[in-house]
Order: C-alpha cells, then sequence, then structure tokens
C-alpha cells in the first residue's frame, strides 16, 4: 500500500510537470503566431513588388528564408504540444530500477516521450527508444548493459514494473519476473475488437526489441510467422530510426509498401500513436498506377484471376527475370532499328555507337540518359551545319536567278525537311518503347525458347495487358527511362514481401535505390506462388546489401494455442503458440446449396464476438455471398476501398485478409484442389484471434 502511494505521488508530480510545459509552449505558441502574422503583414506591406529590381529579390529571398524558419519552428513548438497532450493520458507505462557500477540505484520510469524538468535538471521520463529504456525489453534482470553515445555502461536491473491506470489514478502494478509470461501483454491479446493497429510500445518482446534496435543498415529482413507482431514492430522500428537519426530521417523520406488499400488504413495510427507524424504509404499497384495510369488490370481483378488459376505461374518465377533479362539484350542487339543519324549527308552519330552504348549498358544504366547524350551530339552538329547549309542553299537560288523573297522561302523550306528528318531518324534509331519491346517476345515461340535453357510453359503466351505483364513492362520502363519520382526516399518497408515475385523486388530497389530496407513476410503465407525455401538468398541476390541481417520471429501472439496448433496442418514448420487457451476451431461441410445457411450459423455462433470476418477467394464469391447475408444481417463486403466499411462483421476475399485481424474468422472454402489450398487455408485460419469456422463447400 505503501508503495502505490509513493507510485502515485510521482504520477502526480509528473503530471504537474507537464501541464507546465504545456502552459509554456502554448505560450509560446501565441506569442509566436502573433510575431510571425505581424511579420508577414510588414513583409507585404514595406517590400516593394518590382520584381525586376535584383535587390528587391534579394529583399525577398531574405523574407522567404524567415518565413521558413518561422514555419519550422512553429511545426516543431505544435509538436511538443501534441506530445505532451498525448502524455496527460499515460506519462509513462514502466519503471526500471538500474544500479549503474559505482553509482547508486536510479528509478527510470518509461514512457512514449521523454520529460524533463528544467527548473531541477531530472529527467522525468526516458523515451521508450532511448539507450537504457532498451534494457526494459531484455527477458531477464541481474548483470546487463546498454551502448550509450558515451560508450558501454555495465550495471544490475533490480526491478521492472508495469502500471495500470485509471485516468489519472493508478489502478495497480505488477512487478515482472525474470521469462515469465508478461500478464499485460496476455490482457492485451485477450481483448477484442479493433478496427486499428495500435502501438504494443508497453509489451515488447524481447525478439521484436532487437529487430527495432538493429542498426541502420541496408537490409533488415524479418522473417515472421502470422502473428508474430512483423507490421506492428517495423511501426515502431521506423519511430526509433526516426528518433535516433533525426538528421537523416523524417516522416517525409520514410515509406511503407502496403500489400492492398485496406491495409494502409489499418497501420495508419500506429505512428501518431508514437508521438511521430504518419509517413506515407504505398500499394504496389499505387507504383503501376503513378507510371502507366489507370490502363492496367486492377489487384483484385489479377487475384480474382490467381484463385481461379487463370494466370501463367511462370510469370511469377525468378526464371521470367532471367528470361525478361534475354529478351531485351536480344531485342537490342537483333531487332532494334539503329540508323546513322545525319543531316544533308554528314553523319552526326553512327548506329554502331548507339548500338554498343545501348549493349554496354542495358540494366545498368537508364538507356534514355544515352539517347539525350546523342540527341545533344546530334543537335549541336546540326546548328553547327546549319549555317553551312543554309548559305550553300542561298548561293544555289541566287545563281538560279530567284526572286530574293521565293529564295527566302525555299531555303527555309529545304532547312525544315532536314530538320524533319533528322528527328525521325533520332525518334527510330533512339526511342524505346517498353511496351511495344514486351509485346514483341510473345510474337516467336522458338526463338525465345532458344534464348534460355529452362522450359517456357504454353500459357506464358497468352499475353495480354495483364496486371503481372506489366510486371515486365514495368521492367522494361526502369530500364529505358530515368526515374527520378522516388529519389526522396531513404527508408522503405515493404510488408508482406512473400508475395512480390523477384521481378516485382527487382524493380522495388531499383525505384528506391538510395534507400535502406526492412522486409517483412512468410512463405507460408503467399499466395500468388508455391513456396520458395531459397527466398532470403533471392533477396541478398537482388538487394546486394553491404549489410543484412535475417531475424527470424517464430511465436504466434495473435491466435489462441487451439487456432494456432489447427493452422499447424497446412505447414510444415510448426508454429510456435503464445499460451493462451481457446476453444478448439470447427469444421463444417457444406455444399452451395446449403452455405447461406451454414454461414448464418456460424455467424451467429460467434455474435458475442466484436469482429468477425467471413473470408472467401473471389470478389464476386464475396459480392453474392453478401447479396444473400445482407437480408439478415448489417454487413460489409470488401472489394473496393471504403474507408467508411462496417468492421464489425465483413466479408472479403482472401488477398484482402493479409495482415488483418478479426476476434473470430469464418472461412469458406471451395478451393481444395487449388495447388496453393495450403497457403490459402494457413493464411485465414491465422487472421482469427479468438474463435474459427471453417466450412468446406462440396461442388
Amino acid at each position: 500500500m505503501i508503495e502505490l502511494k509513493e507510485e502515485q505521488y510521482y504520477l502526480d508530480e509528473t503530471v504537474k510537470v507537464i501541464y507546465k510545459h504545456l502552459e509554456q509552449e502554448n505560450a509560446f505558441l501565441t506569442c509566436f503566431r502573433e510575431d510571425v502574422q505581424k511579420h508577414n503583414k510588414e513583409m507585404i506591406e514595406e517590400t516593394s513588388h518590382d520584381y525586376s529590381d535584383i535587390d528587391v529579390r534579394a529583399e525577398l529571398s531574405q523574407h522567404l528564408l524567415s518565413y521558413q524558419r518561422n514555419e519550422e519552428k512553429l511545426k516543431a513548438s505544435t509538436k511538443k504540444v501534441e506530445k505532451l497532450n498525448l502524455m496527460i493520458k499515460k506519462p509513462y507505462f514502466s519503471r526500471l530500477d538500474f544500479t549503474e557500477d559505482g553509482y547508486d540505484t536510479e528509478r527510470l520510469y518509461i514512457g512514449v516521450s521523454n520529460l524533463f524538468d528544467k527548473e531541477t535538471l531530472d529527467v522525468i521520463v526516458y523515451d521508450w527508444r532511448s539507450p537504457i529504456a532498451g534494457l526494459h525489453y531484455e527477458n531477464k534482470y541481474g548483470q546487463l548493459s546498454y551502448e550509450s553515445p558515451e560508450g558501454k555502461v555495465n550495471g544490475v536491473v533490480t526491478l521492472k514494473r508495469q502500471f495500470l491506470f485509471d485516468q489519472d489514478r493508478i489502478e495497480s502494478y505488477h512487478d515482472l519476473k525474470d521469462n515469465a509470461i508478461d500478464s499485460q501483454l496476455l490482457e492485451v491479446l485477450s481483448s477484442t475488437g479493433s478496427e486499428k493497429l495500435h502501438s504494443v510500445v508497453e509489451t515488447i518482446q524481447h525478439k521484436q526489441n532487437d529487430i527495432i534496435r538493429t542498426d541502420d543498415i541496408d537490409l533488415l529482413f524479418v522473417k515472421g510467422v502470422p502473428g508474430s507482431g512483423k507490421s506492428i514492430i517495423a511501426m515502431h522500428r521506423l519511430a526509433y530510426l526516426m528518433y535516433h537519426g533525426q538528421k537523416k530521417y523524417n516522416s517525409q523520406n520514410m515509406l511503407i509498401i502496403s500489400p492492398n488499400q485496406f491495409f494502409k488504413q489499418y497501420i495508419d495510427e500506429v505512428l501518431p500513436e508514437l508521438g511521430e507524424e504518419a509517413i506515407s504509404q504505398k500499394t504496389y499497384e499505387d507504383l503501376l498506377l503513378e507510371t502507366f495510369g489507370d490502363e492496367i488490370e486492377t489487384y483484385a481483378s489479377h487475384m480474382d484471376r490467381v484463385m481461379e488459376k487463370c494466370i501463367s505461374s511462370f510469370k511469377n518465377s525468378k526464371e521470367y527475370f532471367v528470361l525478361l533479362e534475354k529478351w531485351f539484350g536480344y531485342y537490342l542487339k537483333n531487332l532494334h532499328p539503329y540508323q546513322d543519324i545525319y543531316y544533308n549527308n554528314n553523319t552526326l552519330v553512327k548506329k554502331d555507337v548507339i548500338k554498343n552504348w545501348y549493349l554496354r549498358h542495358q540494366g545498368k544504366t537508364s538507356l534514355s540518359i544515352g539517347a539525350d547524350k546523342f540527341r545533344t551530339i546530334a543537335h549541336s552538329e546540326q546548328d553547327y551545319l546549319q549555317c553551312t547549309v543554309k548559305e550553300k542553299l542561298e548561293d544555289i537560288t541566287e545563281q538560279l536567278g530567284n526572286h530574293k523573297l521565293h529564295a527566302t522561302e525555299a531555303v527555309e523550306k529545304k532547312l525544315r525537311r532536314y530538320n524533319i528528318r533528322l528527328n525521325q531518324q533520332l525518334e527510330k534509331s533512339l526511342k524505346l518503347n517498353p511496351k511495344a519491346v514486351y509485346f514483341k517476345m510473345f510474337e516467336n515461340r522458338e526463338l525465345l525458347r532458344s534464348l534460355v535453357d529452362f522450359d517456357i510453359p504454353d500459357d506464358f503466351f497468352k499475353s495480354s495487358n495483364q496486371y503481372e505483364d506489366f510486371h515486365g513492362i514495368f521492367l522494361y520502363h526502369s530500364w529505358i527511362n530515368s526515374i527520378q519520382d522516388y529519389k526522396q526516399y531513404k527508408y522503405i518497408v515493404i510488408d508482406e514481401s512473400q508475395d512480390y515475385n523477384y521481378v516485382q523486388l527487382y524493380l522495388m530497389k531499383r525505384l528506391f535505390k538510395n534507400a535502406n530496407f526492412t522486409i517483412l513476410g512468410d512463405m507460408n503465407q503467399t499466395l500468388h506462388h508455391t513456396k520458395l525455401a531459397t527466398y532470403h538468398h533471392d533477396l541478398e541476390r537482388i538487394f546486394k546489401p553491404t549489410q543484412m541481417k535475417m531475424i527470424e520471429l517464430e511465436t504466434c501472439y495473435r491466435s489462441t494455442s487451439s487456432i494456432t496448433k489447427f493452422a499447424n496442418q497446412f505447414i510444415n514448420t510448426k508454429v510456435q503458440a503464445f499460451s493462451r487457451p481457446g476453444d478448439a476451431p470447427k469444421s463444417t461441410e457444406s455444399t452451395s446449396s446449403r452455405l447461406e445457411h451454414d454461414v448464418a450459423a456460424a455467424i451467429k455462433e460467434l455474435s458475442d464476438l466484436e469482429s468477425i470476418a467471413i473470408i472467401v477467394h473471389t470478389s464476386q464469391e464475396a459480392k453474392r455471398l453478401h447479396k444473400k447475408l445482407r437480408q439478415t444481417f448489417e454487413i460489409s463486403y470488401m472489394t473496393e476501398y471504403n474507408p467508411k466499411l462496417n468492421h464489425d462483421l465483413v466479408i472479403l476475399p482472401i488477398y484482402y485478409a493479409k495482415g488483418l485481424e478479426y476476434d473470430g474468422v469464418i472461412y469458406v472454402s471451395n478451393q481444395q484442389t487449388h495447388h496453393l489450398y495450403e497457403q490459402f487455408a494457413y493464411t485465414a485460419a491465422t487472421r482469427a484471434k479468438h474463435q474459427l469456422r471453417f466450412i468446406e463447400v462440396n461442388s
């Protein structure tokens, strides 16, 4: 009881410091905004608007710099206020007692942000990302150490305490034991219902902490089972990197490649909860749309074809990349219509020079760089020759006795013809069209097969403007054209990476060539192709990192032990279950005519849960089932992005369920004969937190 009073006193004093900081920061903001508005008004009124005057332009430039500095100060101060308001609700979540060698024991309180008392110069709360706070996440007591900016610090950890708050009161606290099950984690995992992924800063586990605090290296690959926290830990890693690399990383130069639009919405609150600005997210489909516009097939339509086996699996293979490389080289060497570039019979650039440059730089340097170089040479020579040609033409027309006006017109007409011919030669010899190069590949099967030493299946040649074809077209686009749209990004997280093929991953490395990467994946959950045992070796070949680290997360925290055990039947490796009991999953056989009845019965059985997902295979199945069930239930279906979806009860194709979780899952399967069925079943089963129903439909 005495300790609880002491802890409450520390909380009360901490809250007082927070309010004092808030009062000061709000006062500063109010005064500073007034000063800035006054300064801007004076600038507009007093500065001349004669922009042709160099002194005026210099003065405006100074005002602009001053304006930008003021905006940065306002932004920084506003961010401080937001963090302080966040801390009022929960100033900290744990206490760590640490005795540094040669010093007295310190009580360290750990929260989402630092809190510093300017009067006493004491650190009231340590940011969870600070080096010393890392000791809280070590799964042991006793002699430990951490790396500070000054070097290694050794000491002894004697206490780790977690708090449960009820508004401004400490309801209770719990002292963690060495290697004991985290009761707070168990409580969080046992809870139901959430439309969003939330911060887990209070319950980060030891191995997850290793991922977050891994040095800023070229490539960190997290191979994790479903529900192991891959996505949420990646969000915390981004926050950690922003904290420790403030000069290098910020919310503007980091990017998350999400599997779909629904997942983007699902994770968008994590970083703001950690006191950081949300960062940009894109899907691979977004990258295609930004490059090619809306001419591409939608991701949903593509995935429906995958489910229905209407797709060439070869286009998801590593051999596809090899074939694309071989074909591009063959096209440049044998098929591209190179021409000498000439002007009035004067050769400006020889075709062999262009060809050799293209062949030497293919796949390494964007060929448009060479094309621009040759255009510059040609136009430079054209300007020089044009004067000589013009003089000769004028002499000829004068000798023929033409009227001067007519002579000038004849000369200009002749020069225009020369210029048009030159531009036509440049266009034909230098320009490469990614789509044209790609589709030329399908014209001669025998030729294409002769370029490689592996089999190319017949279904590969059933080509059209489909989603998977654009992987190859996008690759050629990146080899032909200089892409600068993404050069600002310095750190990329690729989630659900197992669903990207070799070509797609190569493209992402090429698009974000200035960035470091954290890549998350689990081959057991791939929905596009068969599992690849060599996946992490492929990542090494593609990204060519100077430093690469792979960390495996083998424990599922999402699902109950019984659900994890049930899901294990679909894979070769066995996932470790966190010690959380629950009801055994139930399997039911059904038919097309009885499906609506069986699904409705399962919904009623799970009606006490806050969120239920009915997972099917295609968008058409989702629409058909929704049409039948909406008569009885308030139910939504995910087939295209809608932020106002009812998430309490939803029908969705399995490819939109990636990364999401629900209290209860009803998996409707009619794909038992599909070669990827076990991966479908495993992915669906591992979306469930508390209850799982399998309904297998017999044709």
